[in-house]
């Protein structure tokens, strides 16, 4: 929790409760939360995008579009308040008005009120504060964590020569700098005899398998497991996380993956897969092309591996 620019200390919002013989601190204490809410303080919801099931999916379906990571977080502000003190952060950010109304002010953009249903976009860099009007105000904020070529060649740089990691010379603070330009000169031709041997179709197919491998959520392989049990042809399955990659490893077989998860199946199976590649939910016994068993296990098969999800009915 924040007012005014500074963070409400954890003590005022939280308790001690003891658990199963544990003694547990920062609890938190909804009574205390809403008397410092009644006070003016913001409350800050940090990182929905791996805890709150419909974040979740909006983010990684936003994620699908823009690649790069994301992050979710959201501000609850009482009225004619302030939370955060003025600040930028090295991030893009999109602000979404979800409940009431905000006034914002961004350095070198202007002076915004968001209403609900309204989106402002705040580069990296700006500057900018906001302060709720009348009603309470309830935010989302979406952080683009953009990967840069920095960090890519960073990662290049991982699988240069070992003599990288040598130690300067010895007395190398001394006047006579010979021996250490004479290093630093040697290590900088390793490095340029290095870059030049890297192929950048191969860098780039790296970072989209790194991409491809990570995900803004969390998998939830317990939730999958305990929905199995109750997985029959009258379910409904939907496709979870980003889009699906479709490929024919083979004559006999056809693979879709998405978020580093991955499922081969007989080739028999890709009308159905094709309905529920669409994201709209399929429901099991109307997959076409398989008989009611075929269809089960293919529908079992996707959500154990993440790749889909039950409609709760």
């Amino acid at each position: 929790m924040v007012r005014d620019g500074q963070p409400i200390a954890a003590e005022k919002y939280t308790e001690r409760a003891r658990l199963g013989g544990w003694d547990l601190r920062d609890v938190i204490a909804p009574d205390r939360v809403a008397e410092q809410f009644a006070a003016g303080a913001t409350v800050v919801a940090q990182s929905l995008h791996r805890t709150h099931p419909t974040v979740r999916s909006f983010v990684d379906d936003l994620r699908a579009d823009v690649s790069h990571p994301l992050q979710a977080n959201a501000y609850l502000t009482p009225p004619n308040s302030t939370g955060l003190a003025p600040h930028s952060d090295r991030h893009d950010v999109i602000v979404l008005q979800l409940e009431g109304s905000k006034q914002w002010a961004v350095d070198g953009l202007g002076e915004f009120e968001l209403r609900p249903g309204d989106v402002l976009y705040v580069p990296a860099g700006h500057e900018h504060a906001a302060t709720s009007t009348e009603r309470s105000s309830l935010h989302l904020t979406i952080g683009l964590l953009r990967v840069t070529h920095r960090a890519v060649i960073e990662r290049v740089l991982r699988s240069a020569p070992s003599t990288l990691d040598d130690p300067l010379p010895l007395r190398y603070a001394d006047e006579s700098d010979d021996p250490l330009v004479a290093s630093i000169d040697a290590a900088l031709a390793d490095v340029r005899t290095h870059l030049e041997s890297v192929v950048p179709s191969e860098v780039a197919r790296t970072e989209r398998r790194r991409r491809s491998t990570s995900t803004t959520s969390a998998r939830r392989p317990l939730t999958a497991a305990i929905a199995l049990q109750d997985l029959d042809g009258a379910a409904t399955v939907v496709r979870a996380g980003s889009p699906w990659t479709t490929t024919r490893p083979d004559d006999s077989t056809i693979r879709v993956e998405a978020d580093g998860r991955r499922l081969t199946a007989p080739r028999s199976c890709e009308r159905a897969l094709a309905l529920v590649r669409t994201g709209d939910g399929a429901r099991v016994d109307e997959l076409p092309g398989l008989d009611h068993d075929s269809r089960v296990l293919l529908a079992r098969r996707l959500v154990s591996t993440g790749l889909c999800r039950l409609l709760e009915r």
